[in-house]
């Protein structure tokens, strides 16, 4: 398997990619209820393409990653968001929580260590306001990258008391950011809490 962590690789990779298309499509949920901004976590901001999108529509942001150059990657953003930007730079089970109204987590959420995850999940959940949506990813169990993985029903009960608004199950086999062929096996979920 290849090093799935190479996260300098992946960063020059991506670096002029667009915010990805499930925090649009969270946005556009957000839009219906007529709530156009408010507090958000970016888990695993990387290059801070979601995080950009999110203070641009008005979001007060709080940036989470554990690599220390995402500041420097992000210098641009900080300066220019910077009463609306809080950069923390940790891993997800050290994350300082504040009530919020959406948790972005694309593709950040496999590679919570196992033993922490639950503990993590947990801290999203109540995190949460009512109305708030969780908006990313997580790896199906036929994923080829050994990391948190789920069935499609241990997915789908991750968000019990919550209103599943979309959720969508992609497996195939397609090269990864920086090159390499692997099996993929994921959901892609916006979910908002209900109660």
């Amino acid at each position: 398997m290849a090093d799935v962590t190479d996260w300098t690789n992946y960063y020059k990779v991506h670096k002029e990619r667009k915010a990805r298309d499930l925090l649009i499509k969270t946005f556009e949920l957000f839009d219906k209820d007529n709530f156009n901004s408010g507090i958000a976590y970016d888990l695993g901001c990387g290059n801070g393409h979601e995080t950009y999108e999110l203070l641009k529509k008005g979001w007060q942001v709080t940036a989470v990653d554990n690599n220390e150059n995402v500041p420097e990657l992000m210098n641009e953003i900080s300066i220019e968001f910077k009463d609306r930007l809080n950069i923390q730079i940790t891993s997800f089970e050290n994350i300082r929580w504040t009530k919020c109204d959406l948790i972005n987590a694309n593709y950040s959420l496999p590679f919570c260590p196992e033993e922490h995850f639950e503990f993590v999940w947990d801290n999203i959940i109540n995190s949460l306001n009512i109305n708030g949506r969780f908006s990313g990813q997580l790896f199906g169990d036929r994923d080829e990258w050994d990391l948190v993985r789920h069935s499609k029903e241990q997915a789908i009960k991750r968000f019990e008391g919550m209103e599943l608004e979309y959720f969508n199950e992609t497996e195939k086999d397609d090269k990864t950011a920086t090159g390499e062929l692997k099996h993929w096996h994921l959901f892609d979920i916006i979910a908002r809490k209900i109660k």
